[in-house]
């Protein structure tokens, strides 16, 4: 095969979008908050749920959910800050 300077030119741009395209997806990595592992998981099959009941069925169990290692004081915090969010949602939702 006989390359031309004209492929030879598409080859070399081709690289230069494959390696901006990558540097963009990692940097767009990196602006997304790390998770840790276990919730990777369920974010990760979240977009299955696909109505409002399986969502509120969801919202619900997590709500109620308490990990043995936890208190009662950091659970008090947890949903205080749910709280706050929730509110946040319901003011961006009204305007």
């Amino acid at each position: 095969m006989k390359l031309t300077e004209t492929r030879i030119k598409e080859i070399i741009l081709e690289e230069i979008q494959s390696i901006a395209e990558e540097k963009a997806e990692a940097e767009q990595q990196q602006q997304q908050p790390k998770m840790q592992a276990d919730v990777e998981k369920v974010f990760k099959i979240m977009p299955a749920i696909d109505n409002t009941k399986e969502y509120q069925e969801l919202v619900t169990n997590i709500m109620k959910f308490k990990p043995k290692s936890m208190s009662d004081s950091q659970k008090m915090l947890v949903l205080k800050n749910l709280r706050d969010l929730i509110n946040d949602l319901l003011k961006g939702t009204q305007k």
